[in-house]
């Protein structure tokens, strides 16, 4: 499994540690609902993917997600605030229990009605995915168009 998943990233472009540990998401969850709320949820969702995969970074800890928001310019006591108030805590039992409602049991998961794309997958495979489910329109521009355009 760990082959495929190095395979994957490879083909996309991700930066991929040894994965030797797995960490809690649950607080880096919790925080990226306050991130979005300043703004800056993609960017810290990408952040903690590679403080975690890349660089092997235990994201259950409030001071590693606390430099994570400090990197991207969001105040890093707040972060650290946040994350002790527990605020977001129902926003992410709610996305839970609609994933175990949804039968999604891995991350990303890709849905659209009785339909779903389970897994890490090179982002043609998505794309072709949601353009047979209405998602995208047949032009839909892929990443290497849009970089080729700038």
């Amino acid at each position: 499994m760990r082959w495929k998943f190095h395979k994957t990233a490879a083909e996309m472009g991700l930066p991929l540690g040894d994965m030797e540990k797995m960490f809690n998401t649950r607080p880096a969850q919790e925080l990226r609902y306050w991130a979005a709320a300043q703004g800056t949820g993609d960017e810290f969702a990408m952040a903690v993917y590679k403080a975690n995969f890349a660089h092997d970074r235990n994201i259950a800890k409030t001071e590693v997600l606390a430099d994570i928001a400090e990197s991207l310019g969001l105040c890093s006591e707040a972060a650290a605030n946040v994350l002790e108030s527990k605020i977001y805590a129902a926003s992410v039992v709610s996305d839970w229990s609609r994933a175990k409602q949804e039968e999604i049991v891995i991350a990303p998961t890709l849905a659209h009605g009785e339909w779903r794309l389970a897994g890490v997958h090179p982002y043609e495979k998505m794309a072709d995915f949601a353009k047979k489910q209405g998602a995208l329109s047949a032009d839909h521009e892929t990443p290497e168009n849009a970089r080729a355009h700038r």
